[in-house]
This record gives C-alpha cells, sequence and structure tokens, in this order.
C-alpha cells in the first residue's frame, strides 16, 4: 500500500539508537562519527544508547543530542535493545528509527542524507546505507542465500527487493509503524541472525526498500581476534540464531552446515572441540 505524500520531514521524525557492549558512548566508533555528522546540524537529535555491557557508563550531555540512556548488564542482546528502544521512541512521537551498532564509521552529513532520501521517497519504509569492510568489500546489503550472506560486487543506489537482497543491522532507517506491523525483533534471537530473520519477515509484507548514496565503514566483531570464552559464546550466539531463523527442514540443514563449517575453523584456531558440541547440542 501506497501511503500519501507527508508534510515535510524534520529532524524531530528521527530518533538514532546506539546499542553499546563493553565500551562507552564516547570511545564508541559510531558516537565518534555521528557526533562529526550532525555537528553541523541545527537542532539536536533524538539518541537513544542502549548500554549491555556488564557495567553503566557515564554520559555526559551533548549539545547536539538529546540522549536517553538505557542500561541493562544481563545482557539481553541487540533484539531486546532494538525493541525497547522502539517502544520509547514511540512515547517520544518519533516516526522513524535507524538503527546503529558501536563499530560503525559514518561520513559527515550521514542523517542529512537519511532525512533527504525518506523525503523524496514517501511510499518507502526501510531505507539503508552500503557498509563495507576495511578491505572495502561490501557487506551490507548481502546476497542471502544457503543461510549464508555474501559480499555482492557492487549494489545499485535507489530502490532494491528484499528477496534479492538482506541489509545487516546497522544503518537501517525504519518507519516506525513498519517496524511494529511486523513486532519487531524477536529477542530469542539475541544476535547473530537477528537482522536475517527481521529482514524476512519485513520481505513477507513489503519486499521494496531502499539504498541510499551513503557509504560506511563497519566492523564484523566475528571476523576479529577474540578470547577463547568469547569465541564460545558467539559461536553459541550463532548456533541459536541459525536454527531460530529458519523456517523449514531445508533451512535448517543448511544452517546446520554453516555452523559446521564455524566449528571446524574455530576448532583449529581454538585447538579445542568445545565448538562441535555446542553445534551438536543446538542441532540435535
Amino acid at each position: 500500500m501506497i501511503e500519501n505524500a507527508t508534510p515535510k520531514l524534520s529532524i524531530d521524525d528521527i530518533v538514532v539508537v546506539i546499542v553499546l557492549y563493553k565500551t562507552t558512548l564516547a570511545e564508541s566508533t559510531t558516537f565518534k562519527s555521528l557526533l562529526v555528522s550532525v555537528g553541523s546540524y541545527p537542532q539536536p537529535v533524538a539518541l537513544i544508547v542502549c548500554d549491555n555491557s556488564p557495567e553503566p557508563c557515564e554520559v555526559k550531555s551533548y549539545q547536539e543530542f538529546h540522549i536517553t540512556y538505557l542500561h541493562d548488564q544481563n545482557n539481553p542482546g541487540i533484539s531486546a535493545a532494538y525493541n525497547k528502544a522502539a517502544k520509547i521512541a514511540e512515547k517520544l512521537k518519533k516516526n522513524w528509527l535507524i538503527f546503529l551498532d558501536q563499530d560503525t564509521s559514518l561520513p559527515q552529513n550521514s542523517i542529512v542524507k537519511y532525512l533527504e532520501a525518506i523525503q523524496q521517497n514517501v511510499d518507502i519504509r526501510l531505507f539503508v546505507p552500503v557498509l563495507v569492510n576495511q578491505e572495502n568489500h561490501i557487506i551490507s546489503p548481502t546476497i542471502f542465500k544457503y543461510r549464508r550472506g555474501r559480499s555482492p560486487s557492487s549494489v545499485r543506489k535507489g530502490l532494491n527487493n528484499l528477496k534479492q537482497l538482506s541489509p545487516v543491522n546497522s544503518g537501517i532507517c525504519i518507519k516506525l509503524s513498519q517496524f511494529n506491523r511486523i513486532s519487531g525483533y524477536n529477542e530469542l534471537i539475541p544476535l547473530d541472525y537477528s537482522d536475517y530473520d527481521f529482514m524476512q519477515r519485513m520481505s513477507a509484507v513489503e519486499s521494496a526498500f531502499y539504498i541510499i548514496d551513503l557509504q560506511c565503514q563497519h566492523s564484523l566483531s566475528a571476523s576479529e581476534t577474540q578470547s577463547f570464552e568469547s569465541a564460545k559464546q558467539r559461536f553459541n550466539y550463532l548456533c541459536l540464531g541459525l536454527r531460530l531463523s529458519s523456517d523449514s527442514k531445508q533451512d535448517l540443514f543448511y544452517s546446520a552446515l554453516v555452523a559446521f563449517r564455524r566449528a571446524i575453523k574455530l576448532t583449529w584456531v581454538y585447538k579445542s572441540n568445545s565448538f562441535f558440541k555446542i553445534m551438536l547440542n543446538e542441532f540435535k
């Protein structure tokens, strides 16, 4: 269904959400770049900070932002954080959510580009930037096939189809009414595959989305060196997300295959069979 044209969009219609884990807001790559991005904007931007760290961080006042800070030492995951932020956004009477993790670097004037894209495409409810890694490979949106996201060689700015490309969480801008329409994120999937599950449900009700002419640098924590305990926990999240986001027996087969391949790699790196035990327990 195409909505009627809306009045001119303002920054008051948007809230930015940043999820933190074991870092402070001031140290977050995302916040540092966001501070530069909105520095010249004439009015403050609403910012919700969901901190899932063991200890709360100090958040000072910034003239560029109206900050709502939430701390949950139990670390319920990114899905729960986004859902909680959406409820607050509703109370603040916001219409659009921009979700960011702590490791995305936004270029200058990013917020303005979001605003312009929304204003120029009033019938679209999902907008995303292009995310690239340090090697300049596209990591969002991806080609999601056989339960894995693969980097496209290039993407077309403008209208695209969610059945062909799937964005990751960080950077997406979604209309709050659409977020609520698909019941937000599945909180049983705390981290890995939360985005694929969300986009899969989104594509069932509306397949069109818009790629903004905006490129952001993004760090994938799963690809970085981790302690043994952290690697086990992250692999457990991966297996859980793979299983719970599988809609069919075929999906489940490919999910188990993805987990098996990852377990082989982690077993080689950490010289432990713990990863196969985790996988077998999740896919038993």
